[in-house]
């Protein structure tokens, strides 16, 4: 059963470049920020403190498209054995506990510290929360997960919200072995997924129109995304969100992410659920509903509503996210500009193949089923562009009418 929350952290990933509000084409500016380096390390770190008892995660692999500007150094996140966030220990005069270091080693300052291997009091007392069985939090909340840990996993009693919608994190949970930890900067959220002191990135999505990136295991790289809201054009144009909100439910190896949004009348909401990463592939499984009212656009066949689309960028046989097109059981090559194919094919299988170019190393191969999705059309668009910060096409399942609701599962490859 998934824990539900309760309240807001925020926990800032320094690394990772925080994907851009507005996109007025298929990529954003901050897409452009993260493509120039290597796939980030991020660091989420608990303030003046870290080192030791933290979490190493590994650094870049290759030309990234969300994160910073490419990455030598290595996940922190927190640092040694209950290291005290800015605010300084036991906030507010706080008593310290009986053993231990009295609250510690599981607390945090305001803001939210992950504190992850720390060793907490048996009674610590910090200004702003009771005790748990083995620390306390403060106003922020923290996340104790090794060690002795907060049997609660964090309190987030004043966390942040995101720029672009609102990002709900979990009460997380006591976890032993592999997990998933989640993290937030003001337009992101980022998921890591792993155990003792490491934990790679695995998934980030832009809460500012919903794009979201997986690579498929520590070595991948960034590439093509999934659009996981729906677009659609009407007489006024190409509709596109502007932020989704999402609240993040995470039990241990398990993570559950609701999604809402509206767009020109028409309300979404839906879950994302993504399975344990293994063997160099990661599995996603999306559903969504619609309601409202909207008038799509007659003129755009191949194109009126889209439950599904895949971001990606192609600008020559040596500079790519993705080189082919799998629609159905064909493959094609993806051109410099035009449509992808010559006209929509009636399918359930689209994707894009990825892998390593001067540009890129080790890109992923990207592939959605479509089983759930009412006789979905295939095709996609390439833009002419000379700029690889940008993502120039997309392929996508497309409908004639608004669909009420609509299922699709996605495979991130090597």
């Amino acid at each position: 059963m998934f824990n539900t929350s309760t309240s807001v952290l925020a926990l800032f990933v320094a690394g990772l470049v925080g994907l851009a509000c507005s996109r007025s084409g298929l990529k954003t500016t901050a897409d452009a920020g993260a493509a120039s380096g290597g796939r980030p390390a991020s660091t989420i770190s608990s303030g003046t403190t870290g080192g030791t008892g933290g979490i190493i995660g590994p650094g870049g692999a290759g030309g990234g498209r969300i994160g910073g500007a490419g990455g030598a150094t290595s996940s922190t996140i927190d640092g040694t054995r209950g290291a005290i966030s800015s605010g300084g220990s036991n906030r507010g005069g706080g008593t310290a506990g009986t053993s231990g270091t009295g609250g510690t080693g599981g607390s945090s300052a305001t803001g939210g510290t992950l504190n992850i291997g720390g060793t907490s009091g048996s009674g610590g007392v910090a200004s702003g929360g009771a005790p748990g069985a083995g620390g306390s939090s403060v106003s922020g909340g923290a996340l104790s997960t090794g060690g002795t840990a907060n049997t609660g996993g964090y309190s987030a009693t004043g966390g942040a919200s995101s720029t672009c919608g609102n990002a709900v994190l979990p009460p997380g949970g006591l976890c032993s072995g592999f997990r998933w930890v989640a993290g937030t900067s003001a337009n992101s959220i980022t998921l890591y997924f792993g155990s003792g002191t490491t934990f790679p990135e695995y998934v980030a999505i832009d809460t500012c129109s919903s794009y979201t990136r997986f690579v498929y295991g520590p070595l991948g790289g960034w590439g093509s995304s999934v659009i996981l809201a729906p677009v659609f054009w009407t007489a006024d144009g190409l509709q596109q969100v502007s932020y989704i909100d999402t609240q993040i439910n995470i039990n241990c190896d398990q993570v559950l992410i609701l999604l809402t949004g509206t767009l020109a009348g028409l309300s979404f909401s839906g879950t994302l659920n993504i399975d344990p990463p293994a063997n160099n592939k990661l599995t996603a499984h999306v559903s969504m509903t619609t309601s409202g009212t909207v008038t799509l656009a007659t003129d755009r066949p191949w194109e009126a509503f889209k439950p599904v689309t895949i971001s990606t960028m192609y600008e020559s046989s040596t500079v790519w996210d993705a080189d082919y097109a799998t629609i159905g059981s064909d493959t094609y090559p993806l051109p410099t500009s035009g449509w992808v194919v010559a006209g929509p094919v009636a399918t359930t299988h689209l994707g894009v193949m990825g892998g390593s170019s001067s540009w890129k190393t080790n890109a992923p191969t990207v592939v959605i089923d479509l089983a759930g999705v009412s006789s979905p059309l295939v095709t996609g668009w390439m833009t002419q562009s000379a700029d690889p910060n940008d993502d120039n096409g997309s392929l996508w399942a497309a409908t004639t009418e608004v669909q009420s609701s609509w299922n699709y599962d996605i495979t991130v490859s090597q």
